[in-house]
């Protein structure tokens, strides 16, 4: 793949690995319009929760030439490349109009384009729709338990080190953990922009629950400012911290996640 992908005003040079779809940190800054090295500081960040051979790999320069064209000839020090999984993680930070428009657009026309060009599977019977089902649900599943097995075991790591300060989890705690896997796997399995899809659920949740949760969180927020808490601590409540503080909307929320994995398991069907 040498072909030239154009993302609003920024064009850049389509890459594969062994057959996926790749982008390098430069790729990742110059189509989100961040400053150079804004990628590569996201993952130095958070690298210990990055599977390599999974969700980035790294090759020489050499290696670089041979699989994927030409590069700078002063290069010398081996090349990131991200897959889906491995963009998805480092732009999670970027949640900008643009970023989002972004997202979107790279997964359907660049990581998924040769999918989406897929022919149009046949009518099925019944019987095939039904073993189709089963089966959609038993991957559903399969994968939802490999990502949060995965999640546990980058947690188990960095207990390991930081078990000596860290205070234990609270209940709220666990179940935000477990529903931002299940949402997190949901979207990796549909292809979904995961900040479009929770704002569709928070925005479901107020209608049914008849509640504002900006301003809900606003107040909570307010409420740590007059306690003492840190500018950091008060911007670190999310809407979802709020969710879990109030056992009505927990169980409206997992109703509503549990509605929208059904739907998208269904739109398979169709």
């Amino acid at each position: 793949m040498n072909d030239l992908i154009t993302i609003g005003s920024t064009q850049f040079t389509a890459k594969t690995l062994d057959g996926k779809p790749v982008l390098t940190f430069r790729d990742i800054d110059a189509i989100h319009h961040r400053p150079e090295g804004s990628a590569r500081r996201n993952f130095n960040t958070n690298r210990q929760r990055f599977i390599e051979g999974e969700d980035f790999f790294k090759i020489t320069p050499s290696e670089f030439r041979t699989a994927i064209g030409d590069m700078d000839a002063r290069q010398q020090n081996d090349v990131t490349l991200f897959t889906e999984s491995g963009y998805l993680m480092i732009v999670k930070s970027f949640t900008d109009d643009w970023a989002w428009e972004v997202q979107r657009k790279l997964v359907k026309t660049y990581f998924r384009a040769k999918e989406l060009a897929a022919e149009k599977p046949k009518p099925m019977s019944t019987n095939d729709l039904f073993e189709l089902q089963l089966k959609i649900n038993r991957e559903y599943e399969s994968k939802l338990n490999a990502l949060a097995e995965r999640a546990d075991d980058a947690d188990r790591k960095i207990s390991t080190i930081t078990d000596v300060f860290a205070a234990a989890p609270t209940d709220e705690e666990h179940w935000r953990d477990v529903m931002n896997r299940k949402v997190r796997a949901m979207c990796e399995e549909y292809g979904l922009n995961y900040h479009t899809t929770i704002g569709e659920m928070y925005a479901e949740l107020e209608r049914r629950a008849h509640v504002n949760l900006s301003v809900r969180q606003k107040n909570l927020r307010e409420r740590m400012r007059l306690g003492g808490a840190k500018y950091a601590q008060r911007e670190a409540v999310s809407k979802l911290v709020v969710i879990s503080q109030d056992a009505k909307l927990r169980y409206i929320y997992e109703a509503i996640v549990r509605e929208k994995a059904a739907q998208l398991a269904a739109s398979r069907m169709r």
